[in-house]
């Protein structure tokens, strides 16, 4: 069923509460969307033009100067007192006591004052929105997981309001709040312990709050200041995605922290979901100029009719562009290329689903193994995922054929399939080993052909056929946010304010220009972009932005002052050397500036520029990103990330196994592969380096260290990560011997895919000296060091806590015996010198 349809189907829309659910049953809520939309004088292309703007400017102007325009966009919206006036400010985040539920979800509303209602200006159009942080979890002290990942949320949130009106947006989001409080997730809310049931009612206490402050807005006429209405959404978007976390099952203590992979599945959908829009709005333009064209009513000559023809020339020409932008950014988003698309769409899709958590659950609060609870349990946390994602990515749902009963039984089925891999369910709570049907019961369950048996009599009711709700895509709800990705060099970053006017979170989406050629593509980083990402946030969050910017100073000049930059920066050529010079520049010259962060709009944006210099800067250094490589932590890279986030944020107790998967995540974020690869440039300009394929992994693995203790310090010290890593160089190698198969024996075979395996760090040839430098203990007084292109000896014993060396340097003619200033330095900007 496309839009069209769906809109004849659907041509009236119904604002009273009773009819609300009925509205979402059928789906009927989003095709009215974009109906009132229109009703409204908002035209479809008037988005896709801007987003393809957005990519055009990105094109002819640079990043740069893109950078400058796109993180100008949100500030209108940053919702303050002084922009919001006392009342609304107060009212929006403190008159409810929902303070002692909702810490840690920000959101940013931006918006377009250039497009708005017809009878009342200050009733403006959404742009975009994004939502940072999470709520806390349900289990203190304790690491779980989402059954239906927590990004799946925030979009399908996203979807209620990205290009709708601020007096249609709140309806929209309280129909969405309206739906979540009827939730067949609480018919489990009997199994909750005790204090994750408070936490479920007083998220419910504060959503039914947030939803009266934001009736009011739901008539235009009542609204005057926009900023007062972006407060109340911002409220009702934190109040309700809490009461979400809450939800039975919504989360489950015991699942696997390190998520699924679902930060890349999100992206690829996303895109899916941009290019799919601008497809269908490209469709539109050509049928638009077609009809235009072969206007029998106009002459050939007329004005207005050549105006039109013009206007459709020139959407088309956006709209084929945004598609050939989405396709450089992943080749996989090939509308093209249909059916290996639709595989990969589906296998994101899954992804979003944890296979582990209803079993998890099931073990841990029903405690019934029989395969009719296992079946009903599944059911609802499959009912729930399936909803969410039908309204979050509507295209990709629609595409993947999940509204088909045949393709959607196949899904589950391998849904379940996936849970027998799961180490944190046990053998009798897994389904595939209860009934090898279980798939065709489940599916049964979904389209409310059975009555549930075992959820006792509060639960028996049959759910709603999951096929009667089809998606219903709108272009209309796609925003600039949605097109960034890693693979781009699309840049953006989001700097979140908490209601105490500290940075409640940082969001930063996409990457920044790669230094190489086109033809050699975005390069492997050697420690991992996330973790560069990860560094900064935690250097900035729950700070004023005066201290956050003094935090992000401090990393920019130990960027500048990193053996890497120093010691390498002339080794590199072409692009680099030029995007190196010009970075340190844009750098310094940020650093130094003076900014009066009293006015707050001005210090967000001094800082997100920063934010962007300094990340730019990493990204350029010489061994940060490697033309050749791999992606470090190989395809578990999101679950290494997602893991340490975990731990960072509940720090659960540290067992035996739990500090191996700490270590092991750590280490993930490294890619020796692209460290090993590294050489200098045949254009350099400097001299040979003595020592280089030595010092080049001393370099890596000290932005590796610093980085890392940076952003994960709770994990780093409980992994206790300096002497695991001294243990990597010291590893017994492993020999396997096999016997030759086919006439090609394992040496050979090995020798042909070296390029495929990653380096370990015991076969380095002076593992000794490299093992003796980035382990604490390892530097002495008297070691010979250089610090920029200095050179001096450690005076000062180490202080392990705060990994600082006392050097005292030494006069240019290298005596010990006349001396100089001296100073104390951390020793990721010292490099110790081989007297061999």
């Amino acid at each position: 069923m496309n839009r069209g349809e769906l809109m004849k189907e659907h041509p009236d829309r119904r604002s009273e509460a009773g009819d609300r659910a009925a509205a979402y049953t059928g789906d009927g809520r989003t095709a009215a969307q974009s109906e009132s939309a229109r009703a409204a004088g908002k035209t479809l292309p008037s988005m896709s033009v801007m987003q393809a703007r957005l990519l055009g400017w990105q094109r002819s102007l640079g990043n740069s100067l893109t950078r400058e325009i796109v993180q100008r966009m949100p500030l209108p919206a940053i919702a303050t007192a002084e922009q919001a006036g006392p009342s609304s400010f107060l009212r929006g985040f403190s008159a409810t006591g929902e303070k002692k539920v909702v810490q840690r979800v920000l959101s940013q509303i931006q918006i377009d004052k250039d497009r708005h209602s017809e009878t009342n200006p200050n009733n403006i159009v959404i742009e975009d929105v994004l939502i940072a942080g999470r709520t806390p979890s349900p289990f203190p002290s304790t690491m779980g997981a989402h059954s239906t990942a927590w990004v799946a949320h925030i979009d399908a949130v996203r979807r209620h309001l990205i290009g709708y009106q601020l007096s249609q947006a709140c309806d929209y989001l309280i129909d969405y709040a309206e739906h979540q409080r009827a939730s067949p997730l609480l018919r489990l809310k009997s199994r909750l312990a005790a204090e994750h049931r408070k936490k479920l009612e007083e998220a419910d206490t504060a959503l039914q709050s947030a939803v009266i402050d934001a009736q009011t807005y739901t008539d235009e006429a009542s609204i005057t200041d926009a900023h007062a209405v972006i407060v109340q959404l911002q409220k009702l978007i934190r109040t309700l995605l809490t009461f979400v976390n809450y939800l039975p099952m919504a989360t489950v203590a015991g699942g696997d922290p390190g998520g699924n992979g679902e930060g890349k599945a999100r992206e690829l959908l996303n895109l899916y979901e941009s290019a799919a829009s601008t497809n269908e709005l490209l469709e539109d333009a050509r049928s638009g100029k077609h009809s235009a064209e072969n206007d029998e009513m106009l002459a050939e000559d007329d004005e207005q009719k050549q105006q039109d023809i013009q206007r459709y020339a020139e959407s088309i020409q956006d709209y084929e562009n945004v598609l050939a932008d989405i396709r450089r950014q992943n080749k996989a988003v090939n509308l093209t290329q249909q059916q290996s698309l639709k595989t990969k769409v589906r296998s994101k899709l899954r992804k979003l689903f944890a296979a582990e958590t209803p079993g998890v659950f099931s073990q841990s609060r029903i405690r019934d193994p029989r395969p009719k609870a296992l079946y009903e349990t599944w059911a609802l946390g499959l009912q729930h995922f399936l909803d969410t994602v039908r309204l979050a990515y509507p295209y990709s749902y629609e595409f993947a054929e999940w509204q088909d009963g045949q393709q959607l039984l196949e899904e589950i089925r391998l849904l379940l399939v996936e849970e027998q891999s799961a180490k944190e369910v046990v053998t009798h709570f897994k389904l595939m080993n209860a009934s090898t049907d279980a798939h065709n019961y489940i599916f049964d369950l979904l389209r409310g052909k059975r009555q549930f048996e075992t959820l006792g009599e509060d639960g028996a009711a049959a759910l709603e056929d999951v096929l009667g709700k089809a998606p219903a895509p709108s272009a209309d709800a796609i925003g600039p946010s949605d097109y960034s990705s890693e693979n781009s060099g699309t840049f953006m970053s989001m700097i979140f304010l908490n209601e105490d006017g500290l940075i409640g979170d940082v969001l930063i989406k996409g990457r920044t220009n790669s230094p190489f050629a086109s033809s050699e593509g975005m390069g492997a980083h050697s420690t991992a972009w996330t973790a560069h990402v990860d560094a900064v946030r935690r250097s900035m969050t729950s700070r004023s932005l005066e201290d956050a910017e003094f935090a992000l100073d401090g990393l920019a000049w130990e960027a500048l002052s990193s053996p890497a930059y120093t010691m390498l920066g002339d080794q590199v050529g072409g692009k680099q050397i030029q995007m190196l010079t010009e970075a340190s520049a844009e750098l310094r010259r940020l650093t130094d500036l003076e900014v009066d962060y009293s006015q707050t709009n001005d210090g967000i944006k001094h800082l997100q520029e920063l934010i962007f210099a300094y990340l730019n800067f990493v990204n350029v250094t010489p061994l940060s990103t490697v033309v050749t490589g791999g992606v470090p932590g190989g395809r578990n890279e999101g679950r290494h990330r997602q893991l340490l986030l975990s731990f960072e944020e509940n720090e659960p107790p540290v067992t035996a196994e739990l500090k191996v998967r700490l270590q092991e995540a750590l280490f993930g974020l490294f890619d020796p592969g692209s460290v090993d690869k590294f050489a200098p440039d045949e254009d350099k300009r400097g001299g040979d380096i003595e020592q280089l394929d030595t010092h080049k992994w001393y370099y890596a693995l000290n932005t590796l260290v610093h980085t890392l203790e940076t952003a994960y310090p709770k994990a780093f010290e409980a992994a206790d990560f300096h002497e695991f890593l001294y243990g990597k160089f010291h590893e017994q190698a492993v020999v396997r011997m096999e016997e030759e198969e086919s006439g090609v024996s394992r040496k050979e075979q090995e020798k042909e895919n070296k390029k495929d395996l990653d380096v370990q760090l015991n076969e380095l040839q002076d593992r000794h000296w490299l093992a003796d430098m980035v382990r604490a203990k390892g530097w002495k007084i008297g070691q010979k060091v250089r610090v920029g292109g200095r050179i001096g000896i450690i005076c000062g014993r180490l202080n392990e806590k705060t990994r600082m060396v006392k050097v005292q340097f030494l006069p240019e003619d290298g005596t010990y015996m006349q001396l100089n200033d001296m100073d104390w330095y951390s020793i990721d900007e010292v490099e110790p010198i081989s007297e061999s």
